[in-house]
């Protein structure tokens, strides 16, 4: 059966005019079909295009509100820095705390009992004694060497100038001794047993975390150079 049997089969009676079954004919049946057709078509263009508009006011408002995250970010971060250090300002051993720059010339030198006689020390910050970040700088004549020894802190060296050479055990063994030209960094831990020598006159800088001390392997080599 065609659509247009189909909808004129299944079309209302009038029940006023003699109870007598409408006949549409075929080609009217088209056109109610079409129209129908049509008016299906343009509902379902309609619901397609509320369905994107709605796509696009979502992204649009994700982008809104991704773009907001950095302006909200910055505006965190100048009220963060707005806000006065309370912790650092209340703390008066932190106010005790001042930066320290030291020039060649501004080097005080002076002996030192932990080291050989001969070997000059001049002490950068802190205090060796103390636990506190400490730094000083050591100075050897030509052929001037440190015995076998240990630290209880780990303990970094920079040779300043000079040539100077390091080497690690028990025992002082030239022939285990590294150079170290200037700008060279040696980074010992916590008893490590080490030795130097200095093969010119040489500046070396020691770091460390106090308390800092020497404990020789032999004592009765400390004075050796």
């Amino acid at each position: 059966m065609r659509c247009s049997e189909r909808l004129a089969a299944s079309a209302p009676r009038n029940s006023t005019l003699n109870s007598q079954p409408r006949v549409i004919s075929p080609a009217v049946a088209d056109l109610i079909l079409v129209r129908r057709l049509r008016e299906s078509t343009q509902q379902q263009r309609i619901k397609n295009h509320k369905t994107e508009h709605m796509k696009i006011t979502t992204r649009e408002n994700r982008k809104s509100i991704m773009s907001a995250v950095p302006l909200l970010t910055f505006t965190f971060a100048i009220l963060l820095a707005a806000l006065p250090a309370a912790s650092i300002a209340a703390d008066p051993e932190t106010k005790e705390h001042k930066p320290v720059i030291v020039q060649p010339s501004e080097l005080q030198w002076s002996d030192s009992p932990a080291l050989p006689a001969g070997v000059k020390i001049s002490i950068l910050y802190g205090d060796i004694k103390k636990a506190e970040p400490i730094g000083f700088r050591v100075k050897l004549p030509a052929g001037g060497m440190i015995a076998p020894h240990t630290h209880p802190v780990d303990e970094r060296v920079t040779v300043i100038s000079g040539a100077f050479a390091m080497g690690e055990g028990e025992k002082f063994d030239k022939a285990a001794l590294k150079d170290m030209p200037a700008g060279s960094v040696a980074i010992f831990p916590r008893g490590c047993a080490m030795f130097g020598f200095a093969r010119e006159e040489t500046i070396i800088q020691v770091n460390a975390e106090g308390p800092w001390a020497i404990n020789y392997i032999n004592p009765a080599e400390k004075k050796k150079l």
